[in-house]
């Protein structure tokens, strides 16, 4: 193709591009679109002669193709026009870019975040636009009030998006405990229950347990409880064979003695026979009668555990259907026990005693003089046992009164004893001991009937309900 027919070839494309301006006039065109297609043909026009330049010489540009490349949103479309030879391009057929075609989509505020309107296009272009301020929260209240072991505070909820927070923090209230002590039993602990008034929470604390109450011959007072004496056939006149003149129990309370230990029986330790007392029955209800507090002993010579418990089993018959305020006792201090040899044994006895009678119910404990303590028994382990009923003479032979008074003294007698049996020449007048007798006489450093009847021991029912 040579220079005049490439001139030829455009004019032709001007002018079709002219009369489509024009035709397009005549259907009412908008003026801005008719103004820009003109504006661009005759540009084109215009750059015919650089388009020409451009092309080699030699290159007749006898062929042409034409790409068309469509408006889009933000550019405009053409016609790109490549000669085949010499790879020149030039565009024609303008068209104006599409424009934006826009979805909405609307965002509604939330309690935190602004509302807004969302806009798209397929190409990626987007932007927001009416905006809207945060509706705010709309809180509900909670009010948790304050316990005694946990904090109060009011918990606010919003009915919209479920947020939560609490605040205004009460501290927690003080237990108003009340405490309720119940008693230990033979079979169960004792302990102290500590409930609040308030809440109800509760916990239990200060166990004690029944071994705690019948163990240990130690006391931390030296201050006397009770005043006492104890008493056997030998101090009754006899009226004929085995038949014996009562005391006068309301003569012996009147001279202020509180309570009596009544022998309710022994072993011969010729015979080897097991006895009651005589009296025995005789002496408890006369002292019962009188307002006396009692307790009992067994003199016993046993040398095994078979003898012993053959002495527990008769006493235990002797005592049933009655009530001690006193603990039952254990006397061993026969002369033809001292033997050093059997220390362990004779210790062995003692607490079996012990644990037999607490097995049935009953307080008991052990009576021995100082010589035993020191020189037959295991001492400590004994005193750590169980009580002990302390028969230590500091008077010689004379005569002593219910009025007359003694001291425990610590060290000469050790640790302070629970009962201590202080002379064997006590003397109360008028009362029907017999001429020829005098009796022992005692110290109580320990309420023993409040432990008795607390616990349901010696034949008292148990009274173990709580104490409030």
């Amino acid at each position: 193709m040579t220079h005049k027919n490439v001139i030829i070839y455009i004019s032709y494309i001007a002018k079709i591009n002219i009369c489509s301006i024009l035709f397009r006039s005549g259907n009412n065109m908008k003026k801005t679109t008719f103004l820009t297609t003109l504006t661009a043909s005759l540009l084109f026009l215009i750059s015919v002669p650089f388009i020409l330049s451009s092309c080699t010489s030699e290159c007749t540009h006898d062929y042409l193709t034409s790409t068309v490349v469509a408006p889009t949103c933000g550019s405009e479309g053409y016609t790109l026009n490549t000669c085949t030879s010499c790879k020149s391009e030039f565009k024609t057929n303008y068209k104006l870019p599409t424009g934006h075609t826009l979805s909405a989509t609307v965002f509604s505020p939330t309690c935190e975040k602004e509302g807004y309107t969302y806009y798209s296009c397929a190409c990626g272009y987007s932007y927001t636009s009416e905006t809207l301020p945060p509706s705010g929260h709309s809180y509900t209240e909670k009010v948790t009030e304050a316990t005694c072991s946990t904090s109060g505070y009011t918990e606010y909820l919003c009915v919209v998006c479920e947020h939560t927070y609490k605040s205004d923090f009460v501290s927690a209230t003080e237990h108003d405990m009340k405490a309720t002590v119940y008693s230990p039993t033979r079979t169960s602990a004792g302990y102290t229950e500590y409930t609040c008034n308030t809440c109800g929470d509760s916990y239990k604390d200060n166990f004690i347990f029944f071994s705690d109450i019948l163990g240990g011959g130690y006391i931390e007072t030296s201050e006397v409880v009770a005043k006492g004496i104890d008493v056997s056939k030998w101090q009754h006149t006899v009226v004929s064979e085995n038949v014996y003149k009562p005391l006068d129990w309301n003569a012996i309370k009147a001279a202020g003695i509180d309570f009596a230990i009544l022998r309710a029986g022994y072993r011969g330790y010729e015979t080897k026979t097991i006895n009651k007392d005589p009296v025995f029955d005789m002496n408890y209800e006369g002292a019962k009668a009188a307002g006396i507090n009692v307790g009992a002993y067994f003199y016993s010579v046993a040398t095994n555990e078979q003898e012993l418990d053959e002495e527990v089993d008769a006493l235990l018959g002797w005592l049933e259907g009655k009530q001690f305020e006193y603990p039952i006792y254990f006397d061993i201090e026969h002369s033809s026990l001292e033997d050093a040899t059997q220390k362990e044994n004779l210790t062995r006895l003692c607490m079996r005693f012990v644990t037999r009678m607490r097995e049935n119910g009953y307080y008991g404990a052990v009576y021995a003089n100082q010589n035993w303590l020191n020189n037959y028994l295991y001492r400590e382990a004994l005193e750590g046992f169980c009580d002990i009923w302390y028969a230590h003479y500091i008077t010689g032979d004379a005569s002593v009164t219910v009025g007359d008074i003694f001291v425990w003294d610590t060290e000469e007698f050790g640790a302070q004893l629970a009962v201590w049996q202080y002379t064997d020449s006590g003397i109360i007048e008028n009362c029907g001991v017999s001429s020829t007798a005098t009796v022992d006489m005692n110290y109580s450093y320990k309420d023993y009937p409040s432990i008795m009847k607390k616990y349901g021991l010696n034949g008292y029912t148990d009274n173990s309900d709580a104490q409030g």
